[in-house]
């Protein structure tokens, strides 16, 4: 049946007589739709062609993959429609969220304020290093008591220039020239006390021990109980896939 669980030439269910699990596959969660209820015991599972499946169809090309693509999937895939995949071999695993919800909880998206706090921080001193890099030239040509000329500021400027190209030349001009560069240097932030801290919500967020990373900052009685705890909530999740396995896989075989 490739996979449809319906046997093609009567449309009856097929069991897949001393069949074997060839492989496991995790799917891509942008290109699969999911439509389930409360009241459903399994949810409809639909696999949407990518542009990568609807250019081999269309062009028939690479000759190797289309020829292994079947011909039902072909037609779907040429008439825009999803292809449904059959809830005997496709499974929904989310963490934790409701049984019936499409989507479960991520662990990362508590951490995306975090993350752009501190990615605004380091642009922001990025853009005051990139001070030291390239200083700002001031040139002050002339004062109170000898204000500079037009032709002043222009031989200024000139010099200025044949410098830069050749900085073994000699700058001649009147005593009321002053020149300087402007950095960054004393006004870049201290961004290490922000960074210590969003360290710290990443690692609260990610519910991490900070001395199971480096053995740093606690004693060893409350790194234990900082492990143990995260033991127990991996625990969890790994018994939810053991279970997964022993119902999909094994029990089958």
């Amino acid at each position: 049946c490739g996979g449809g669980g319906i046997n093609p030439g009567d449309g009856s269910q097929c069991n897949h007589p001393d069949g074997s699990i060839k492989k496991v596959l995790i799917l891509n969660p942008d290109f699969i739709d999911v439509q389930s209820n409360q009241l459903a015991d399994d949810p409809v599972i639909s696999l949407i062609p990518d542009d990568d499946l609807k250019r081999v169809v269309a062009s028939r090309k690479p000759a190797e993959i289309f020829e292994r693509i079947p011909d039902n999937i072909k037609e779907l895939v040429s008439a825009g429609r999803p292809i449904p995949l059959s809830s005997r071999c496709v499974s929904h695993l989310k963490h934790k969220g409701s049984p019936y919800g499409t989507y479960g909880e991520s662990l990362l998206r508590r951490l995306f304020m975090v993350i752009a706090y501190k990615t605004k921080l380091m642009t922001a001193n990025w853009i005051m290093a990139e001070r030291h890099v390239l200083p700002i030239r001031i040139a002050k040509v002339g004062e109170a008591a000898r204000p500079a000329s037009s032709d002043d500021i222009a031989d200024v400027q000139e010099q200025l220039a044949a410098v830069a190209n050749d900085p073994n030349l000699t700058i001649v001009t009147h005593h009321a020239f002053d020149l300087e560069f402007i950095g960054a240097t004393g006004k870049i932030h201290n961004i290490a006390p922000d960074l210590e801290y969003v360290g710290k919500e990443m690692l609260d967020g990610l519910m991490l021990n900070q001395a199971l990373l480096n053995g740093e900052m606690q004693s060893y009685s409350g790194a234990a109980v900082g492990v143990e705890t995260m033991i127990r909530r991996l625990e969890s999740w790994r018994q939810e896939l053991a279970d997964w396995a022993e119902i999909n896989i094994f029990l089958p075989i």
